[in-house]
Formats: structure tokens, sequence, C-alpha cells
């Protein structure tokens, strides 16, 4: 693949090594662990975590051991479902922190797809988000960074079906968005069902991406809080400037073939 053609596998290693997920993170694979019978102690030992629910770098897992929740919720998994849907089971939009709540708060699926767009890369490194406008449908296509491998096809459909969770909280009797992916379908489409709508799922497509009709960004949300998505967000305004400008591959690829 073009993403270890430009990249070898030390700068790889590197790459995973700067990545930066919420401990949130570990809450949710020991959520998944304590309802596949694991015990927290030894989901921790296995993946050579630390006690308590920080990384090795303060309130942080990297990317190695993300990867290696990855395997081992995998592992665990119930193998007739599919992991992505497993592991939102236990993602909750207050699993993602802040931005979240920013989420949760917002006055309408316009401004909650915005706050997403704008902060995404505090808790989804892995990837970025490219907005693009088709006529009556606002594209949103995922690019992960770097290719995961086997795990590239369960992490592409987390991070889809993370926006399929917030369908609980706008005021809408139809299905709200689609989630295109490329890969093929591995799972029936009624086992996705607790994260999206299954006549919502389509596989095989040109991209990842998230595809919403222009007339559902106007549906407000019930859980919408002016007040306190103001003042969240600037808490995020001043995270997103300590994190720096996104080296993404994206650009990285563009430079190169400069």
């Amino acid at each position: 693949m073009l993403a270890m053609t430009v990249l070898d596998r030390a700068t790889m290693t590197e790459q995973l090594s700067a990545m930066r997920f919420p401990a949130q993170y570990l809450e949710i694979f020991e959520s998944f662990a304590r309802v596949r019978g694991i015990d927290p102690e030894e989901f921790r030992a296995a993946l050579r975590l630390p006690g308590g629910h920080t990384g090795h770098r303060g309130n942080a897992v990297d990317g190695e051991q993300f990867l290696r929740l990855m395997r081992f919720a995998r592992h665990h998994a119930d193998p007739d479902l599919p992991l992505a849907a497993q592991l939102l089971e236990h993602t909750p939009l207050t699993a993602l922190g802040t931005l979240g709540i920013v989420v949760l708060t917002s006055s309408d699926l316009h401004a909650a797809l915005d706050a997403v767009l704008r902060f995404y890369p505090l808790v989804m490194p892995a990837c970025e988000i490219e907005r693009q406008e088709h006529g009556e449908f606002l594209h949103l296509v995922i690019h992960l960074r770097l290719d995961f491998g086997d795990l590239q096809e369960p992490l592409t459909e987390m991070l889809l079906g993370a926006f399929g969770t917030i369908r609980h909280h706008v005021r809408s009797g139809q299905p709200l968005l689609e989630l295109h992916f490329r890969h093929a379908a591995r799972h029936p489409p009624e086992t996705y069902g607790k994260i999206i709508d299954p006549s919502a799922l389509c596989f095989g497509q040109p991209c990842n991406r998230v595809v919403v009709p222009r007339a559902h960004l106007d549906l407000p949300l019930h859980t919408s809080s002016r007040a306190t998505r103001h003042q969240l967000e600037q808490q995020l305004e001043a995270e997103i400037v300590l994190l720096g400008p996104p080296g993404g591959f994206t650009r990285r690829v563009r430079e190169w073939l400069q």
C-alpha cells in the first residue's frame, strides 16, 4: 500500500508512539473486558499497561498501546458480531471527554459535526477527516493516517460507527446518516443494529465516509445547552492550540509527490 511505500516500518513505529489517545479509551476497553468476563488487572497486565486509568505519558494511551487494546479486544470478542459494534456499545459520547460533551450540548446536528471536524485530533489522532460538499449531501471522508494492517477494517468501522451514536440525541424519526465503507461486508447488516440502522450501511464504496443529507443538518439535539457548549469549547480551543499543527499523512504524501 502507498502508506507503507512512503513510510518505512521504523517511521510507522515512531508515528504510533507519538499518537496520544485520551485515557477514556482504557475505560472503554475495560468495560468491554468486564462484559467478556476478563479481570481488569489481567487485562492491563496482558497489554503492559500501568494500573489505574492512565498511560505511560500522563492521561493518554499511545498508538502502540491502542493497537494492543484493539488486538486484545478482537481476540476476546464474539466472532459472530462486528468488533466495532461490540466496542461501540461501551462508547457513549461522554467517553470522548470534553469533545463528547460539546457534541451533546450542540444546538443542532450541523453544530455537532462542526465540533467534531474542529477538534477530532484530540480524541482520534489515527485519522484525518475531510469535509466535502456534494449537492444535497455533506460527505465526511475518513482517511487513516497509517496502514493498520489487519486492524484497518475494524478501526474504520469503529471510527465511522461513532458518528452513528449521535442519532440517540437528535430529534428524528428517520435514519440520520449513512456510513460508507470501502471494504466488503464481513457480517450481516443486522449485527450493526445497536450502533446504526442497518439500512444506512453501504459496503464496497469508493471511500470511507459519513454521508449526511443537508436537510438533516438543522435537526435539533434534545441535550443542547448553549452556555455549557460555549464554556467547554473554549477549553478545547486551548487544547487544540497546544496540540500544534497536524502532521497529517495526507500532507506528507503531497510533499513526497511534489
